[in-house]
């Protein structure tokens, strides 16, 4: 029911939906950044994960500050998802047999 709500609000609205999408997506990632950094001090090889996890905060800090960043951002992870989908699917239909020609045999008698 949400995507319904979300789609609609898109459709109605799609400069601010987009700003808003790109925002909960920016301060989604903020914190997912600040969980890998608490985690990082538990797991070993803590000062790459340490300097991973403020790199993250720092890259989603940026795209929060400025939108535009955020929208370019939004566009190529969407470009990239459909990539791999369309990929995928491709691959899918090659390993279902979907691109291979039946074979003619004689006539059936």
């Amino acid at each position: 029911m949400l995507d319904i709500v979300i789609g609609v609000l898109l459709i109605r609205h799609p400069i601010g939906g987009v700003l808003a999408i790109a925002l909960l997506i920016g301060i989604w990632l903020i914190a997912v950044g600040l969980v890998r950094l608490v985690g990082a001090f538990e797991r070993e090889q803590r000062v790459w994960n340490i300097v991973l996890a403020l790199l993250e905060i720092a890259a989603e800090s940026v795209i929060v500050s400025s939108p535009p960043i955020g929208f370019a951002t939004l566009a190529l992870l969407v470009g990239i998802a459909f990539i791999a989908n369309g990929g995928g699917g491709y691959v899918r239909a090659r390993l279902d047999g979907a691109f291979t020609t039946p074979r003619r045999r004689g006539p059936s008698v």
